[in-house]
């Protein structure tokens, strides 16, 4: 056995394996349905925003939450794997960081909403989690 078996212990039989769960389909389904509603709020209050706000990044960061809504309710409406649940929650950012700039208040409850939703997503479920064989 090469040293790199013996660092990452390969070929030794263990008698305890950690053995995933399936999804709890119904959960998830949930909350992707939580954060389609919470991206979708934030992309229609961040579109109402005053017109100097109108820029192309601006536009764009609509466009990512509601693309971020769209997928959410695709992936409700049919099946999805872990990797996906994932890939999903790690593309809802925050607008800003740490205090909103002025005039930018009314999008704080909105985004801490889009974005914990984002985090519950990538969160095992109790229901989910591994079991040892």
């Amino acid at each position: 056995m090469g040293l790199l078996d013996k660092i990452f212990k390969r070929g030794e039989a263990s008698s305890e394996q950690e053995v995933p769960r399936a999804l709890d389909l119904d959960a998830r389904k949930s909350q992707l349905r939580e954060l389609e509603t919470a991206c979708d709020a934030l992309a229609n209050a961040m579109r109402e925003m005053d017109s100097r706000l109108d820029t192309p990044g601006w536009r764009e960061r609509i466009g990512e939450y509601s693309r971020a809504a769209g997928t959410a309710a695709i992936l409700a409406a049919g099946g999805f794997r872990r990797e996906q649940l994932l890939d999903l929650s790690f593309e809802v950012r925050p607008v800003f960081t740490g205090a909103p700039p002025p005039g930018l208040e009314e999008l704080a409850p909105l985004q801490d909403a889009a974005v914990a939703h984002a985090k519950a997503l990538a969160e095992m479920l109790p229901s989910e989690q591994l079991t040892r064989e």
